[in-house]
């Protein structure tokens, strides 16, 4: 049996740099939007992210909003508000944003299939990160975005390098979300390198970490994964288990793409079972 999800490695979109203070009015909006996500309510969501970009100046609720953008796979919408974010940091000259959302922009050029804007962003942010004293955030963001970049090359040491060195920084840091990121990568990583035990105590760490984040898509695409995992290993009954709640867990993140995915690996564990069930041979 033969599935295999398309790894697309990346973290997600990040601030990766210390926020601008926000007013509460701003921050209040933004928790609001969160709960919404959580539960699923999309298109409210974006009405007060929406609302609460428009009130603020300082670009955090526009960058947390292409961020969920992102979260949702609206790509376009999403690269627009970064490129809306990249012109007020040109005209502000502010290294620590520009770095940031380049960052951001390769992380959804990766997610688009556009491999070398992916690179070209992330060396932008690297090189507008050079020469200053970075925040430890913003050198493991540049760390995964270089492993991400590294993976899709094909120089799978190199990634495995960069993501141990990021993995140290957010766990010496406490920063859930980008352990979760850097332990699915490596996930990702050990899986195409043929590493299956390495990669399911990967996924399984991540999956943990999302879980404890409340954050759907990322537990939803590590199910996926452990669910793929479980059927090469021929434990098909796991494997549908887990690729069921990926969907729902999809689903609820409303990253319809993935979770489309998701179903039609597990439409195939079911088809094949059921064929393998009714084949006259087996009586």
């Amino acid at each position: 049996m033969s599935l295999s999800a398309s790894p697309a490695p990346s973290p997600m979109p990040s601030s990766c740099e210390s926020a601008p203070a926000i007013s509460p009015e701003v921050f209040r909006l933004l928790q609001f939007a969160r709960d919404l996500a959580a539960v699923g309510q999309t298109r409210q969501c974006r009405a007060i992210y929406q609302w609460a970009s428009r009130k603020d100046p300082t670009g955090t609720a526009r960058n947390e909003y292409g961020c969920f953008l992102c979260s949702i796979e609206d790509y376009d919408a999403a690269i627009a508000e970064f490129r809306t974010l990249l012109s007020q940091a040109w005209e502000r000259r502010s290294e620590d944003a520009w770095s940031a959302v380049c960052h951001n922009l390769a992380v959804v050029s990766r997610a688009v299939g556009d491999v070398e804007a992916a690179r070209s962003f992330q060396q932008q942010a690297i090189r507008a990160a050079a020469g200053r004293d970075e925040e430890p955030e913003s050198v493991a963001c540049d760390l995964a975005g270089r492993a991400c970049d590294a993976i899709l090359a094909g120089d799978y040491e190199l990634a495995e390098q960069l993501l141990y060195r990021s993995l140290l920084l957010e766990t010496l840091a406490g920063r859930l979300e980008g352990q979760a990121a850097d332990w699915g990568n490596l996930g990702v990583l050990y899986r195409l390198i043929g590493q299956k035990e390495s990669a399911e105590r990967c996924f399984r760490r991540a999956y943990r970490l999302h879980r404890r984040l409340g954050d759907n898509r990322g537990a939803g695409l590590d199910l996926m994964h452990l669910g793929l995992l479980a059927a090469e290993s021929g434990a098909i009954g796991r494997a549908i288990a887990r690729l069921r709640a990926s969907v729902r867990r999809l689903r609820r993140a409303g990253a319809d793409r993935l979770a489309e995915e998701a179903r039609g690996f597990l439409t195939t564990l079911l088809d094949d079972r059921c064929r393998f069930r009714l084949d006259p041979s087996r009586n």
